[in-house]
C-alpha cells in the first residue's frame, strides 16, 4: 500500500498499493496517523491518496479500443488504491526510528512485499511495497 516518505535525512518513501481481493474481513490499509505530527516539522510534505473509487473513475477514462490503454485499464481496474506520504526535512533529528518502525511493523504482515529499497545518505531512503493476495 504504502504508506510513504521521501526525506532528506533518512525518512523513507513508502508507496502503498493495495490490490483487489485483499482480506475482505479486515481493512488492509496501513494506519499512518502516527506520522501526522511530522508535517509541522517538514519543509515539504506530499500526501497522495488515490482510493478505489478514484481508481474506477480513472479506469473509465481509458479506451477499450486502444490496445495499450486497454492493458493499462486492466491494471488500474485491479488496484484498490495508491497511497504516498513524503516528508522532507531541513535538518536531521526531526523524526525518530520509532516513527518509521510503526509503519514497517505493519508492512511485515501477510501479503506485503517490498519491491524497492533505495538508501541514500544525501537524499534519504525510498521503499516501495505492494500488498498481494495470492498472485493478485
Amino acid at each position: 500500500m504504502k504508506a510513504l516518505f521521501r526525506m532528506k535525512f533518512t525518512m523513507p518513501l513508502i508507496l502503498l498499493i493495495a490490490l483487489p481481493f485483499v482480506v475482505q474481513a479486515q481493512d488492509a490499509r496501513l494506519q499512518l496517523g502516527n506520522l501526522d505530527h511530522l508535517a509541522g516539522k517538514a519543509n515539504e510534505t506530499v500526501d497522495v491518496n488515490v482510493d478505489e473509487r478514484l481508481m474506477k473513475v480513472a479506469a473509465k477514462l481509458l479506451s477499450d479500443k486502444d490496445g495499450d490503454e486497454r492493458e493499462v485499464k486492466k491494471v488500474v481496474e485491479g488496484l484498490k488504491g495508491i497511497y504516498v506520504k513524503s516528508f522532507e526535512f531541513d535538518s536531521e533529528g526531526q523524526y525518530t526510528a520509532a516513527d518509521v518502525e510503526t509503519i514497517r511493523t505493519q508492512l511485515r504482515g501477510p501479503g506485503w512485499t517490498r519491491l524497492v529499497n533505495v538508501m541514500s545518505k544525501k537524499d534519504g531512503n525510498c521503499e516501495v511495497y505492494l500488498l498481494f493476495n495470492g498472485d493478485q
